[in-house]
């Protein structure tokens, strides 16, 4: 059953992971809120919880998480493009950035 059709009714926030960083995200997700234009995706995601009546909390760490996704997707097509501008660099052959197979 996908989680978008689960009727959970009382699940906190996870507390796993570095607190941190959960706070600097919080942080991050409140500018954002001041600031961002509404057309951006997050801002988009974040007006639909909170219409959705989702609390302060669990919207903005759902917002959070969305822009996490949304930002590692951008950095890995920029380091993409890197690589396919310079195929012959001394950077790729570090073994940090081989796909294990």
């Amino acid at each position: 059953m996908p989680s978008s059709q689960m009727e959970v009714f009382s699940r906190s926030i996870s507390k796993r992971g570095s607190p941190s960083l959960r706070r600097t995200l919080f942080l991050v997700m409140g500018a954002y809120l001041q600031q961002s234009p509404q057309d951006e995706p997050v801002y988009q995601f974040m007006n639909k919880k909170r219409s959705e009546g989702k609390s302060y909390r669990v919207y903005m760490m759902a917002s959070s998480n969305k822009f996490l996704h949304i930002y590692y997707a951008t950095v890995k097509a920029y380091l993409n493009s890197l690589k396919q501008d310079y195929p012959h660099s001394e950077y790729w052959s570090d073994r940090r950035f081989k796909k294990e197979t």
